[in-house]
């Protein structure tokens, strides 16, 4: 490595595991490390993560990166986040519960009549997954937690808390949690009354770019930006920072999203909209049924030992099974729906089965579930994306699906455009770093995340493309039949 190089650190807390990553000026990455994340799953569908076990991961993995940057100098680190955690803290700031994660099932919509437009408001559906929802139920479950020095934070918040001594929170952070009013980015009084809390009960908001230096130990003296949120980091880690850029990521759970200059509400309310930083909205939705539906077929279907890798699996029935999965549907909402119906009731279902069909056919018309819920949220950001002010769409790849040339291929036949693939395969953490390098005065945030470039490009084959086409509307009409059938009236505002 070379001697006195400036570095720039992202810190990724993930929804499954922990990163931090080095890069250079250049946008390259020099060293990285990771580990889990210390998520604790109970037998009732809970997930939730101890925020001290989560600081010390945090810890332990920059003393790794530390002492093995040698003379290099670290100039700034910044925070990439999961979004939806939220914990409660005493007045010593020692926490009162674990953080539910996004992918906690125990939660299910009460018949709280609010008389709020949670939507246009916030930008996010009033929904489980979010922390104003959580909050309420929280303290409607504790009593205690209504006290007036309780303070209700993210996971980043503690993390930053914990190595600065500083309490802040960013307003792109903030902006997943459904208690931001979207359009004059502070926080949304009706929401806050409707949750039983007030401003005190939150950190300050701040700019992404808000710094405060590490306290102690081997980085201390380190600037240390709050940061903002991985999905919407993706797009500045990526360099898809133009009008009509979008990128989809597909890890445990899926997105698609759409950068915009101004906060996009789509009046049939399937969508949410988030602030990054800058100026800048990133508009789309999300599924629950990422790589996750295929970690369950082949642990809890197959009867596959955990640590089996799944990129096998996945090059086999991609390989081996044709497109169309020889008529075999799946719908993979095995954990519920996020966007564009938000219906955490409903659940999957594999239509078509007959003795023709084996497990490799299962596990390609789960790919090809998932991709095509993927499809139906690019269809609709690309309704946003017709403005004026957007230009020509292009879309870049993200997330573990990136391993996989197979899944790219067919997402790229299936969606009709080209996939780019972009130089930096820790976009998230790049993004942090990215606003690291603003916030200590190294560069622009947009300067460094101009260096990326794009490795590879896969594009679509036209006759593939009329299979996903007819598989698409398939899909379209059996996920309407279990709605309907199936589906919980939707009471948000």
């Amino acid at each position: 490595m070379e001697f006195g190089l400036e570095l720039l650190v992202g810190i990724d807390l993930g929804t499954t595991g922990v990163k931090v990553v080095a890069f250079d000026t250049a946008g390259r990455e020099v060293a990285g490390f990771a580990a889990l994340n210390p998520v604790v799953a109970g037998p009732d569908g809970s997930r939730s993560v101890d925020a001290d076990e989560l600081v010390a991961v945090v810890c332990r993995l920059l003393s790794d990166l530390e002492a093995s940057v040698g003379s290099c100098r670290i100039a700034g680190i910044g925070i990439s986040t999961a979004m939806f955690s939220i914990l409660p803290v005493d007045e010593q700031g020692h926490t009162l519960a674990p953080s539910r994660t996004w992918a906690d099932g125990t939660l299910s919509r009460a018949e709280w009549s609010s008389g709020i437009d949670f939507y246009n408001l916030t930008g996010c559906r009033m929904h489980p997954i979010y922390p104003h929802f959580k909050i309420r139920y929280s303290l409607e479950e504790r009593s205690e937690l209504r006290l007036q020095s309780v303070r209700w934070v993210s996971l980043a918040e503690y993390v930053f808390k914990s190595l600065t001594g500083t309490w802040a929170v960013s307003r792109s952070i903030a902006a997943s949690s459904g208690l931001l009013n979207i359009h004059t980015l502070d926080w949304c009084g009706e929401v806050l009354k409707w949750c039983g809390i007030g401003e005190d009960n939150l950190s300050p908001l701040v700019d992404e770019t808000f710094s405060a230096p590490i306290a102690s130990g081997p980085l201390a003296g380190v600037p240390l930006a709050i940061g903002a949120t991985d999905g919407t980091l993706c797009h500045l880690g990526t360099d898809s920072m133009k009008p009509g850029q979008m990128t989809s990521t597909i890890g445990t759970s899926g997105a698609i999203r759409l950068l915009s200059p101004r906060p996009i509400i789509d009046e049939q309310k399937r969508t949410w909209c988030y602030y990054l930083t800058g100026g800048n909205w990133v508009v789309g939705g999300a599924v629950n049924c990422g790589a996750i539906v295929i970690q369950w077929l082949s642990e809890s279907v197959f009867q596959r030992e955990p640590s089996a890798p799944l990129g096998l699996l996945i090059h086999e029935a991609l390989n081996t099974i044709p497109p169309g999965s020889d008529g075999l549907i799946f719908v993979p909402e095995i954990m519920g729906e996020r966007a564009p119906g938000w219906d955490e009731t409903l659940r999957g279902a594999i239509y078509g089965l007959s003795l023709q069909h084996n497990r490799l056919h299962i596990v390609r018309a789960a790919l090809e579930g998932i991709t095509l819920r993927m499809y139906l949220l690019f269809r609709i950001a690309r309704e946003f994306a017709a403005g004026n002010e957007h230009g020509e769409i292009r879309l870049r790849a993200t997330g573990g699906y990136t391993r996989s040339p197979d899944w790219l291929r067919m997402q790229a036949d299936m969606f009709g455009l080209p996939i780019e693939l972009p130089s930096v395969s820790e976009s998230a953490a790049f993004g942090a770093a990215c606003l690291a390098a603003e916030s200590a005065q190294v560069c622009l945030a947009r300067d460094l995340a101009g260096k990326v470039t794009i490795s590879e490009c896969y594009t679509p084959h036209s006759d593939t493309s009329a299979v996903y086409n007819r598989a698409a509307a398939e899909s379209d009409r059996l996920w309407s039949a279990i709605r309907q059938t199936f589906g919980a009236e939707n009471n948000d505002g």
